[in-house]
């Protein structure tokens, strides 16, 4: 018979806080969350999905200080460097995001590293730097050709910005299909550039 360790048993608080987060059942999640840290509170899983779920309540400043932790407890959590990355992009704090995000993307083991290099290229976007923004783009294009709906709703918009129409129309393709087929903009979008581009 296996004895499990409080470890093991965190972990599996930690499944059942994950369930039901993705039901929007915060109040569960928020009562494994706390059942696993009871038994483990060296996980830095657990504060990530605090985190995340402080944000879906659009309490940033919770979601911030939490990703933070998840980060102090495990300085090569990608997941969670991406996620403070993207915390203080969206409250404006883009320069503070910067390394977070680049540490994230450097992670050659990271699944899901078209994430910060989408998230690096709306940084440079909003600062006017397109060429460095573009450059993060492709890159989350290239990480993840599938599932890059906004990186490649960026690029579109950059192609639109230089007159290539035709460009644009691809990108904007890309960002409406597969993974992205309920990405209204980009559908939106790709209609703007074949009307420009002519391509009725």
């Amino acid at each position: 018979k296996h004895v499990y360790s409080n470890t093991e048993k965190a972990q599996l608080y930690l499944g059942a806080a994950t369930a039901a987060f993705s039901e929007s059942d915060f109040a569960a999640t928020f009562h494994n969350l706390d059942k696993a840290e009871e038994l483990d509170p060296k996980l830095p899983e657990i504060d990530h999905l605090r985190a995340l779920t402080y944000y879906r309540k659009k309490e940033m400043d919770q979601a911030l200080r939490f990703a933070k932790k998840s980060v102090e407890l495990k300085s090569d959590y990608s997941d969670a460097n991406n996620t403070v990355g993207k915390f203080l992009l969206d409250m404006g704090r883009g320069n503070e995001a910067v390394p977070y995000l680049k540490k994230a993307a450097a992670d050659v083991k990271y699944g899901d590293a078209f994430k910060p290099f989408t998230n690096l290229g709306i940084l440079y976007y909003r600062n006017g730097d397109f060429e460095q923004s573009k450059n993060y783009f492709k890159k989350a294009s290239i990480a993840d050709a599938n599932r890059s709906c906004v990186a490649n709703y960026y690029l579109g918009h950059l192609a639109m910005r230089d007159g290539k129409f035709k460009d644009a129309a691809q990108s904007y393709d890309r960002a409406a299909r597969r993974f992205c087929v309920s990405f209204a903009d980009a559908h939106l979008a790709l209609g703007i550039a074949y009307q420009r581009g002519k391509q009725f």
